[in-house]
């Protein structure tokens, strides 16, 4: 800096803070630094006076440049603060939806929950009511086997045998107990609409004897020996197979063949009924 009457500038040198620039402020000040000195120009002269002015003045431009990258720097962080702020803004609008979502599920799941409590409370009071009821069935149902035509018996004791322990065995409910009846019931049905023709052991006039068993649907049960040579059917008023007069046996085994398929389907006349009944004690 060089003082002079009238005249007043700054030299600049290279610093190493890069590009400043001096603004009206700090012209002001170095004025008024060279006001102040003026009069100990002479006394102190040109060399010690620049110091005492140059000083001031750098210092003002370095508070300046550091100022100004605080500054630099708020400006970047309140980008990223407002940037920040708007993204969670977003995140907050898209929680809100979906908390409104997750409590209109929430109605949904408790209504549900309400309802299935309700059908569970239903539920337990239907088996509590149910289970005597099947009971009952189950002693008509065996009452029922039990005076019955004795055809398929191994089969059905074990189908009412499997009713009789869900019945028993609490730990499977009544679920399981209704299922059994369903089937039993269903089974002792279809046996009044269909024939069947199997293998077992029977006792003709005090004899064994293995025969083919037809089951005229609950009507009559027939038998025939493998060789056709003797015929028999169950008596119902007596409870026991009787032979059949030998004229049957021809309509017999034509019967059975055709449960069996060997041969296509005909009319035939069975001995069934009471008119079969005397027809056979006739003959």
């Amino acid at each position: 800096m060089f003082i002079g009457p009238g005249i007043f500038y700054v030299k600049r040198g290279k610093r190493p803070m890069g590009k400043t620039h001096l603004h009206l402020p700090v012209t002001y000040l170095a004025f008024v630094l060279w006001l102040g000195l003026a009069p100990f120009s002479g006394e102190f002269g040109e060399d010690r006076a620049l110091p005492l002015i140059e000083k001031p003045v750098l210092d003002s431009i370095d508070i300046r440049a550091d100022t100004q990258k605080k500054i630099d720097a708020w400006e970047k962080e309140k980008a990223r603060l407002v940037s920040r702020y708007d993204e969670l803004g977003r995140d907050n609008k898209r929680l809100k939806e979906r908390l409104g979502e997750l409590s209109g599920r929430a109605k949904k799941l408790e209504s549900l929950n309400r309802s299935l409590e309700k059908r569970i409370a239903d539920s337990v009071k239907i088996s509590q009511e149910l289970r005597p009821f099947l009971v009952s069935v189950y002693d008509r149902v065996y009452k029922f086997v039990q005076s019955d035509l004795p055809f398929l018996a191994t089969e059905r004791r074990e189908r009412l045998d499997r009713f009789k322990r869900a019945l028993d065995d609490p730990s499977k409910g009544v679920n399981d107990a209704f299922k059994r009846m369903m089937e039993t019931l269903f089974a002792e049905a279809d046996y009044g609409n269909s024939c069947e023709v199997y293998q077992d052991k029977v006792s003709l006039d005090g004899r064994d004897m293995l025969v083919n068993v037809f089951r005229l649907g609950r009507v009559a049960l027939f038998c025939c020996t493998p060789d056709g040579r003797v015929a028999g059917y169950f008596n119902v008023a007596s409870s026991k197979w009787n032979i059949l007069p030998s004229g049957w046996n021809h309509e017999i085994g034509t019967a059975v063949e055709m449960v069996q398929k060997r041969r296509p389907m005909e009319l035939l006349y069975l001995p069934v009924g009471r008119l079969s009944a005397r027809q056979v004690s006739d003959d």
